[in-house]
């Protein structure tokens, strides 16, 4: 009797959390419902309403995470993954309807994907083709956070655990900043016989109204690389999870047309930087990371990055990979200087072989 006593009270903290987040959700169902359509409604509910869904969800199972002990923070962190996805939400809105409306660069992106033969056609086409595979796509690619819910639930080091909550509200801030820097929606929303037929007309930057400019870096690939990069403290199991996931997302945003390869690869860079930005000793590898994201930016909104031949854009690509996984900070200067030889080494090598003929169009 006394055990089962001890065991109720040892629960108790877990059941207050889990009717703290069904009580917040339910309340926050009557405030959609009387102020959904109205313009207070529109700022605070105007995020897509699966991906609200699924952070209520993931807000379920962290606070459920209590009664095995994977969660034991004393601040409500369940509540900040729905309300963080609101006002990340609600920020994008004001930047995207404030900020101005520039014009979109999305013929741009997708000519630079050139040089990787156009995967996002390819998988659009096979998505296309089977309507089964779409669903499910639909399905993993709204479940945005919950690679994130995983790994945090996973995680033993408190300290660990609100590190990777930071990094997820500063990913979604700031997101919306860098969107603006190099605008652009998907394939999907632009072209409009995609997948079907790939555009051969020359590209140019175009004013497109009613655009949601959400694709330059990819949010999605960030989420599911800071998913990886925690795992790292996690099980193979999780490691395991975190690679699946990372994949999963490359072939969902690709094959669903909401996003260009390019997109995905600058936001490896993103979310290095953004996770780097707390640890004093990792500033620098934060500053080189947002320093080459906007170098990106400004080549492709500008039509730089189109006019470097198939081997340079792909060595370049590989090099924007590498470089956030590279030794920065003490003692890390000889290891930079590797890689910068390294580099050296493969451009004369493609020089040797004359590679760097700029193609025919």
């Amino acid at each position: 009797m006394k055990e089962t006593s001890a065991n109720f009270q040892g629960k108790k903290p877990a059941m207050f959390y889990v009717t703290l987040v069904l009580t917040s959700f339910l309340v926050w169902i009557a405030l959609w419902s009387f102020f959904g359509k109205t313009v207070t409604g529109f700022v605070i509910f105007q995020w897509p309403i699966p991906f609200i869904w699924v952070g209520w969800f993931g807000a379920f199972l962290m606070a459920m995470g209590r009664f095995w002990g994977w969660n034991d923070d004393d601040l409500p962190v369940e509540l900040f993954l729905p309300l963080l996805m609101m006002v990340s939400g609600a920020w994008q809105s004001f930047m995207l309807h404030h900020a101005g409306h520039p014009p979109s660069v999305d013929e741009m992106l997708l000519a630079f994907d050139r040089i990787f033969g156009y995967p996002e056609y390819f998988l659009g086409r096979i998505f296309s083709s089977a309507p089964v595979i779409q669903v499910v796509a639909k399905a993993v690619y709204v479940m945005l956070v919950m690679p994130a819910v995983v790994v945090y639930l996973a995680l033993r080091d408190g300290r660990l655990r609100r590190r990777l909550c930071a990094s997820f509200a500063l990913m979604g801030l700031s997101g919306a900043i860098f969107y603006h820097f190099c605008p652009a929606a998907g394939p999907i929303y632009v072209f409009r016989d995609y997948p079907w037929t790939v555009p051969t007309s020359t590209p140019e930057v175009k004013f497109i109204p009613h655009l949601v400019f959400n694709a330059v870096p990819s949010l999605h690939m960030a989420m599911a690389m800071l998913a990886l990069l925690y795992s790292r403290y996690c099980s193979r199991l999780c490691q395991a999870f975190g690679w699946v996931c990372l994949v999963l997302t490359v072939l969902v945003t690709l094959g669903l047309g909401e996003h260009y390869v390019i997109d995905l690869i600058l936001g490896v860079p993103f979310i290095v930087a953004i996770d780097s930005v707390w640890d004093r000793r990792l500033r620098r590898k934060a500053y080189g990371c947002f320093l080459l994201l906007l170098v990106w930016e400004f080549a492709l909104c500008h039509g730089l990055a189109l006019q470097v031949p198939t081997p340079v854009g792909l060595l370049l690509c590989c090099i924007t990979l590498a470089v956030p996984f590279a030794p920065f900070g003490p003692g890390s200067d000889s290891s930079i200087k590797q890689v910068s030889a390294l580099t050296f080494k493969c451009l004369k090598w493609l020089g040797r072989h004359r590679l760097l003929v700029v193609e025919n169009r």
